[in-house]
């Protein structure tokens, strides 16, 4: 047991060391294939040093965070909405045939639609300000997580919601209790699906007349040939995301029952002297208690001993 928790606990430094690790191989490639071998120029593929001087210019004049703190704003705004539209657009769809034979036809042919497809329209109806950007991140979120919220509701037992009601809950109480802690495992994994889809149409979204952002970093920085800037979005894009998903994988396992399971807290086990009801035992006492009518009650109905005395 010892060596098993100690085993568990090893294991986010183990992720941790292959991480960094996998990083520090990318950077001794990309160091060899530029600087060592000189296979191609600064404006094709900047050198890790290049990219290292234009990160500190633009940290320390203040352009990157204010850039970064703009794009997460956008990512939040569009991400926040889209998640408030599909848990309960989900959980109507459902617990419904009618609504799930309306409108999940019209999900499924907008799905395949990429979100910079839209970019035409979001101008023509919000203009180039900041609604149109919101809404390409809003398009783009949303049909993973209504994907995943549906497959999550769809798992869920509806005797347990008849239990919870039949004990005088109330029809938000069943949602809250049952359904919406029976289908979280799918909500979590839609709702990272989603924030990594809000990340990749950032750059789209930010190619319509936008002033800041990382994606307007980007596209200035190609406008201009320099891409050690444009590897400098890149990577702070990739970077930012990392860290909204592992902050939510943090948040989904300490939620998660088979996480606090994995930490060593056993489940309470039921005492041999309190039996279950609906055990062997019980039923077949009560099919004693039955065999015995009003006439030979106080009479002993079970089954002599014919051994021999003692």
């Amino acid at each position: 047991m010892n060596m098993a928790a100690s085993l568990s606990a090893l294991r986010p430094l183990r992720r941790a060391f292959l991480g960094i690790l996998s990083l520090v191989l990318i950077v001794c490639v990309w160091w060899v294939v530029t600087t060592g071998l000189h296979l191609f120029t600064e404006t094709l593929l900047p050198s890790p040093s290049a990219v290292l001087k234009a990160f500190a210019v633009l940290l320390s004049d203040g352009t990157l965070i204010h850039y970064t703190l703009v794009s997460l704003g956008r990512v939040a705004k569009g991400f926040g909405i889209a998640v408030l539209i599909s848990i309960p657009l989900a959980a109507i769809i459902a617990s419904s045939s009618v609504m799930e034979e309306l409108i999940e036809p019209v999900i499924e042919i907008m799905r395949p639609v990429p979100p910079l497809a839209i970019i035409p329209l979001s101008i023509l109806w919000f203009g180039i300000g900041e609604a149109s950007k919101v809404s390409i991140i809003i398009y783009g979120a949303f049909f993973p997580m209504i994907v995943n919220n549906l497959a999550g509701f769809r798992t869920v037992d509806p005797q347990l919601v008849r239990a919870v009601r039949s004990l005088g809950a109330s029809d938000s109480q069943a949602f809250w209790h049952v359904n919406l802690h029976s289908a979280f495992g799918h909500i979590v994994v839609g709702m990272r699906l989603g924030l990594a889809m809000g990340f990749l149409v950032l750059v789209g979204a930010e190619l319509i007349a936008a002033e800041a952002g990382l994606g307007f970093l980007i596209n200035d920085a190609r406008l201009r040939f320099r891409s050690d800037e444009i590897m400098v979005g890149i990577i702070t894009v990739g970077f930012v995301g990392f860290l909204l998903n592992a902050s939510r994988r943090c948040v989904h396992e300490a939620r998660s029952p088979s996480h606090a399971l994995r930490r060593g807290v056993k489940r309470s086990a039921v005492r041999p002297s309190a039996a279950p009801r609906g055990c062997g035992a019980c039923h077949r006492e009560d099919a004693r208690r039955s065999s015995v009518g009003p006439a030979g009650r106080g009479r002993d109905t079970r089954p002599a001993y014919h051994g021999r005395a003692r």
